[in-house]
């Protein structure tokens, strides 16, 4: 008869009968048969992912400019599938832009934002009910902005 003997740093026995042994070694099984399990339903679930391949929209703001450094420049996407960001126009005037799920495009620019080269609204990203954060450009410094869908008085009761 075989006997397996473990100790710990205290010197005392661990396991010291057979039965305790077909415990352990069952107990090891299992939970190794249940990760390879997992491994390897995370494998086909990916492999499968994949298969179907990436979806690309293309899409550019109304108003982008096509010269070199102008151009439509997402910078924001939230859960819903809403994009946020900006887009330089022929003057390199820069816009703000939020485009839905449905594919339907907001521009917009931040009040007291210049209309001159370089100039305009950064819209920088966005949150999951739509509110886009970012910043323009003064002559002195650089102001936030916090663009919403509600109402002044609903923000005004915000935290």
């Amino acid at each position: 008869m075989f006997t397996l003997t473990m100790r710990c740093q205290e010197e005392e026995p661990v396991m010291t009968n057979r039965l305790t042994l077909l415990h352990f070694c069952s107990s090891v099984r299992r939970k190794g048969a249940l990760a390879i399990c997992l491994a390897l339903c995370t494998l086909v679930l990916g492999i499968s992912a994949r298969a179907q391949g990436p979806t690309f929209t293309t899409f550019d703001a109304p108003g982008a400019g096509t010269a070199a450094g102008q151009g439509t420049f997402g910078l924001g996407i939230n859960p819903h599938g809403t994009i946020a960001g900006i887009y330089v126009d022929a003057n390199y005037a820069y816009h703000g832009f939020l485009r839905a799920k449905s594919g339907n495009i907001t521009t917009f620019d931040a009040p007291g934002a210049g209309t001159g080269p370089f100039q305009g609204t950064f819209a920088v990203g966005l949150n999951l009910s739509g509110a886009i954060a970012g910043y323009y450009p003064t002559a002195a410094s650089r102001r936030l902005m916090l663009r919403t869908q509600a109402p002044p008085a609903a923000l005004a009761a915000l935290p």
